[in-house]
């Protein structure tokens, strides 16, 4: 999947592989304390191409030692996640509502936020045997990006 910035344009559809997942996000220089704030709001258009999308918060405990994160081993990278959709209206994520990863709970994941992100997600087989599909013409539009009480 190609994926690019360029304010006011579309950058263009493209393939997610049977199997695999692609996606965009925006990463902190430093882990950011929102302790403040209650979860992430934004708009979100384009088209899934049949994946499930997914909006993921990066985290210290998560994130991998070469990125600059706490996490070493065969274990990292499995972020706090909820499954959005594409719509017209904003999404509100409340870091309450994000589920897996380390840490857990709305407030500790609000105290280490190194990044946000959004994963297209290849579909789960339709059947058994029946091999996990592509997502064919998937392009994701993200905007209005931040934090909410």
């Amino acid at each position: 999947l190609a994926i690019g910035v360029q304010v006011g344009t579309n950058v263009g559809g493209g393939t997610v592989a049977a199997g695999d997942y692609a996606g965009g996000g925006m990463a902190f220089s430093e882990c950011v304390n929102t302790n403040t704030w209650t979860g992430v709001s934004f708009t979100l258009g384009g088209t899934s191409g049949g994946c499930e999308i997914l909006f993921q918060v990066q985290t210290f405990d998560e994130q991998g030692t070469a990125n600059h994160g706490g996490c070493s081993g065969n274990s990292c990278y499995v972020f706090p996640q909820a499954t959005v959709q594409i719509g017209t209206a904003p999404i509100v994520v409340n870091f309450s509502d994000l589920s897996g990863g380390m840490p857990t709970g709305g407030a500790a994941i609000a105290m280490q936020i190194v990044g946000l992100q959004w994963q297209l997600q290849s579909p789960a087989p339709p059947a058994v045997d029946a091999g996990q599909p592509a997502c064919p013409g998937a392009e994701l539009i993200i905007d209005n990006v931040k934090f909410v009480q």
